[in-house]
């Protein structure tokens, strides 16, 4: 079974979002997006590899692969079989530039 690591980047992006649901759309809408990133890692703690390729970030140092959460974000990460850990490196917000996402995995 994979360790689940999120790095910082992933952190201050998940707690912007959620913060900005809960304004947006209230603290129930936030809640459920963090339940689920957490049945989301469950899954990934027993399928590492379940999640597509990141195409956009295809030649980078690793292969990335993402999840979608509720139609709108994408949970990116990659992971390092060797010592069995999934590194959860970004939440993108699917309306934002493709080229923010290239920028950001620099």
């Amino acid at each position: 079974m994979a360790f689940i690591e999120f790095e910082e980047p992933a952190i201050l992006e998940l707690r912007r979002i959620t913060r900005q649901g809960a304004y947006l759309f209230g603290p129930k809408t936030a809640n459920r997006l963090i339940d689920d990133v957490g049945k989301l890692g469950k899954r990934l703690e027993k399928y590492p590899k379940s999640g597509f390729p990141e195409t956009l970030l295809e030649g980078k140092e690793h292969k990335y692969r993402s999840c979608t959460i509720r139609k709108r974000f994408k949970m990116v990460y990659f992971y390092d079989e060797s010592a069995d850990i999934v590194h959860v490196m970004d939440f993108w917000d699917m309306r934002m530039s493709p080229a923010r996402l290239i920028n950001r995995m620099k």
